[in-house]
């Protein structure tokens, strides 16, 4: 059963109106990751983490507890897939996020803790979790390099296959997983690609060293996730968070893509680096995440 909910395999689409509207001389196309199981880029992580975990024997039976601290979108894949593999589920989010995404969870099964603070606390609540539940473990989408590998795996190639000239990569940073993996099957393809990263402007980690709360749900996860290689990255696009709220809106209107907040960060740095860059006649690819039905609008 489980073969009918592998993820991947997502369509390109040209944003041909979005180009003409913000003048753009490069040729835009967005991933559009929301047609995966549940709807984001993280069930290819999640999916593939829990098979590797499997074949490791780290979960060796459905009385197996998985816990992982998660924005959402991960949160919502492991519950979903967790009820697929008939594993229970524990998902640490902080209180600030939507409701949307606490109901998903729950409608997929998943159960929920929700704390003060941010995802570094989320982190701290769950190795506590790990201690009081026996047959317990962390799922660590932050740490495990199954994360990244999984977009080695499956991004990477069809991006090279939908867009063999794929010039620049355009991607939110939350775990790091998708820009690290992509750009590591790029570079071992001889194909030369240029990555930016995406975070929030309110909280420019990567790009002065400073962390702070932020409207972006999904990426910039106030601290530096070991699933993130730093090298991958050629440049930052540091992003305002109303103003990417804003943009998923614009996305939604003109494009007519359901799409969240992280998909309006990774367009508005998109349109930023193609401007600063004066970037013309390249093929740039931008990584949408999740559809907007987990955000509040």
């Amino acid at each position: 059963m489980v073969k009918n909910y592998v993820p991947g395999n997502t369509e390109v689409v040209r944003l041909h109106k979005i180009e003409e509207k913000f003048g753009l001389k490069a040729r835009v196309y967005a991933k559009v990751e929301n047609t995966n199981p549940t709807g984001s880029v993280k069930d290819r992580p999640v999916y593939n983490m829990l098979v590797e975990d499997k074949k490791k024997g780290i979960l060796k039976d459905s009385g197996t507890t998985i816990i992982e601290a998660t924005s959402g979108n991960t949160g919502i894949a492991l519950a979903f897939y967790s009820k697929i593999f008939n594993y229970r589920a524990i998902l640490v989010m902080p209180e600030s996020m939507s409701q949307q995404r606490r109901d998903m969870i729950a409608n997929y099964g998943g159960e929920l803790v929700l704390i003060k603070g941010g995802m570094a606390d989320t982190k701290k609540k769950a190795e506590e979790l790990l201690q009081e539940i026996p047959n317990s473990f962390i799922f660590g989408q932050f740490d495990d390099p199954n994360n990244p590998m999984s977009h080695y795996l499956t991004t990477g190639p069809e991006i090279l296959k939908q867009l063999p000239d794929t010039d620049i990569l355009i991607s939110g940073i939350g775990t790091g997983g998708t820009i690290s993996g992509v750009k590591k099957y790029f570079l071992e393809q001889n194909k030369p690609l240029i990555a930016v990263g995406i975070e929030a402007a309110q909280s420019p980690l990567l790009t002065k060293g400073t962390a702070a709360p932020h409207k972006i749900q999904g990426i910039s996860a106030n601290f530096i996730p070991n699933t993130l290689n730093r090298e991958a990255v050629d440049f930052v696009e540091d992003v305002d968070d109303l103003e990417s709220i804003e943009m998923a809106k614009t996305l939604r209107q003109v494009e007519g893509l359901d799409v969240g907040y992280s998909s309006g960060a990774a367009l508005l740095g998109a349109i930023q680096y193609i401007r600063n860059n004066d970037v013309k006649d390249k093929t740039v690819v931008v990584i949408l995440p999740d559809r907007g039905d987990r955000y509040t609008w």
